[in-house]
């Protein structure tokens, strides 16, 4: 979906598509239904998600046959998830998502090779990827990793400034903050873009940024508007934004809010957990059961399940709707970004009254709810 200068999506991670058969057999089937279903007759974009095996195989024939789809289909693709390097929608992903960090040369490798890709898909002169938030935290926390994880941005940004000066298409990398990533905070985003900048050159700047994910930083209970205005003031582009939506418990010191948030616990994804009043944090939901006794005491819990954008919640659980909502309020009153995605992964994996209508119809009652927004402005 175009609109003025934007554009939006949902994130294909959604499908399992790891092979490039399952990729073509996704765009000539999800896509086009999920575009059916909210009645649109012009282009739509495509946020497409693209593993290291499949993209480091693609061919120029691959790459023709894909674009005789999108073309076929009256698609494009504007930006690209290259946050999950292996299978996204493997039995068990949790913290191997984070891996290789950006101190791991397969990390740049795989993600020049997404760039590559990228440019020859049919799509707009602008063009995004996002990316982990470097790796994980405590990776990141030795001054030999973080260094070499920023000598890799700063290599990957050089590429990308070569790219556009032979292709003509400008791709921004977009690092996406989370909450166990060496990026969980703003000031943290900030900080690394201070030390990136001062090895950069304002042409090759541009191709690094931000993607916010209204998710993450709601897990972190920042302020939706007061971190995208820091972000502008410090000079961080925002490349991306993924309209995502978090559980949140309200009264965690019930035993009834305790069983509806644990029926999310599930083996597949990573599910942070934070409080506060006071400040906990568990890397997974059965690292939070561990811990019951702290997290109950909290005056509120979010909790890193992506539910759709439209879910307020029921009985003991409610979301941090308002977050997503806010943040995309703002971004396009502001102009301060051009790409936006819905990004609810976990489909697959919800409790079964949230999927009754199916993933299709729920993916296209969240552009319901986006395109509400963009009416409002």
């Amino acid at each position: 979906m175009k609109f003025g200068e934007n554009h939006l999506s949902y994130c294909t991670n959604v499908h399992p598509a790891e092979s490039f058969t399952e990729l073509c057999q996704m765009l000539s089937s999800d896509v086009p239904r999920i575009k059916s279903l909210n009645d649109w007759h012009g282009p739509m974009g495509v946020g497409l998600r693209l593993g290291a095996k499949m993209v480091q195989g693609l061919t120029t024939q691959h790459i023709d046959q894909i674009n005789r789809i999108l073309t076929k289909h009256d698609l494009y693709v504007f930006t690209v998830n290259a946050f999950p390097y292996g299978e996204f929608q493997a039995k068990s992903v949790k913290e191997l998502v984070y891996e290789p960090g950006w101190h791991e040369v397969e990390r740049l490798e795989y993600t020049k090779a997404v760039a590559q890709c990228l440019v020859r898909l049919n799509g707009p002169r602008r063009l995004t990827i996002s990316t982990v938030g470097l790796g994980h935290k405590h990776l990141f926390a030795q001054e030999e990793l973080r260094t070499e994880g920023i000598q890799n941005l700063v290599r990957i940004a050089k590429y990308l400034e070569a790219l556009l000066q032979e292709t003509g298409k400008e791709v921004q990398l977009c690092l996406e903050p989370e909450p166990g990533t060496a990026l969980e905070y703003t000031t943290d985003v900030i900080k690394l873009f201070d030390e990136l900048n001062s090895q950069l050159d304002d042409k090759q700047r541009k191709h690094l940024g931000v993607c916010y994910d209204t998710c993450h930083q709601a897990i972190m209970f920042e302020n939706p508007v007061e971190s995208l205005r820091a972000l502008v003031t410090a000079g961080v582009g925002i490349g991306k934004m993924q309209l995502s939506n978090a559980l949140a418990v309200k009264t965690p010191d019930l035993a009834s809010s305790w069983h509806a948030l644990m029926e999310f616990d599930e083996p597949r994804f990573l599910h942070q957990l934070t409080s506060k009043n006071p400040w906990h944090f568990a890397m997974d939901l059965d690292e939070g059961r561990q811990n019951a006794s702290r997290f109950r005491s909290a005056d509120e819990l979010r909790c890193h399940f992506h539910v759709p954008i439209d879910w307020h919640g029921h009985q003991s659980l409610s979301s941090t709707t308002q977050h997503w909502r806010d943040a995309f309020a703002f971004a396009l009153e502001q102009r301060i970004c051009q790409h936006y995605e819905i990004e609810t992964y976990t489909w697959s994996v919800l409790p079964a009254a949230l999927v009754s209508e199916g993933i299709h119809a729920g993916i296209a009652r969240e552009f319901s709810a986006a395109r509400e927004i963009i009416q409002g402005i």
